[in-house]
């Protein structure tokens, strides 16, 4: 059960570091699509907060990892159609 919690997290930290790039290279509507973006994620899918917050009860860790790779998969869709690309 460690194992798996642990490669988990791992490879959720991981999609955490991408870096987006406007191809017109304007930063002002790469800053505005994503708060866009943001928005769109947080209205779509919430990021599921455990009733403790200093430690998420055993039945709670999955609902918590849905939820948090459902968001940033809105966030990436989302800024895929504005039309940006991942580094």
């Amino acid at each position: 059960m460690k194992k798996i919690l642990f490669f988990s997290v791992l490879i959720f930290l991981s999609a955490c570091g991408t870096k987006w790039e406007n191809p017109s290279g304007n930063s002002s509507k790469l800053n505005q699509d994503t708060r866009y973006c943001k928005s769109v994620a947080k209205a779509a899918a919430p990021i599921y907060i455990c009733r403790n917050p200093l430690m998420c009860a055993p039945d709670e860790t999955n609902r918590v990892i849905n939820s948090l790779s459902s968001h940033r998969g809105y966030f990436d869709k989302c800024m895929f159609e504005q039309g940006n690309i991942s580094k």
